[in-house]
């Protein structure tokens, strides 16, 4: 129950802090906080997404709790991936990681050249990463 609480807490605020991100709305960053989360240190920082898995297996995640901003995304057969939004702190390990999907790119658009840190894409994905603002931070696209 304390779960379920925890994510609905954690989706509500995602999507209220990528409603004003959506908007335009920079005083955060320019009065020299992070643009995810309106604190001191993300000034002049990239904002990188590291996909972890949500499910069983996926268990425990290595430094999620650093986050800045998440976001829990629906994906297929209703399991849920993380999406793990940093900027003020950048963990040297991170994980278990899991593959992109579109919605990435999608919530990755309102940010300056920001990082994407993930497993694997199908083809159709990795091309529309390379031809995003985003930079692919993943192994196997390099």
């Amino acid at each position: 129950m304390l779960k379920n609480k925890l994510i609905t807490v954690l989706i509500t605020l995602g999507l209220s802090v990528s409603a004003i991100a959506g908007t335009g709305f920079t005083a955060n960053a320019e009065s020299g906080a992070s643009p995810l989360s309106g604190l001191p240190g993300g000034e002049g920082k990239p904002v990188v997404m590291v996909k972890f898995g949500n499910s069983k297996p996926d268990r425990p995640h290595y430094n999620l709790n650093q986050a800045d901003l998440i976001y829990v995304e629906e994906v297929e057969w209703g399991l849920t991936r993380v999406a793990a939004m940093f900027n003020t702190k950048f963990p040297s390990v991170v994980g278990p990681t899991r593959s992109a999907r579109i919605s990435d790119l999608e919530l990755l658009e309102q940010f300056d050249a920001p990082g994407l840190a993930y497993s694997g894409a199908n083809d159709v994905l990795l091309k529309a990463i390379r031809k995003s603002q985003s930079i692919s931070l993943s192994p196997s696209d390099r």
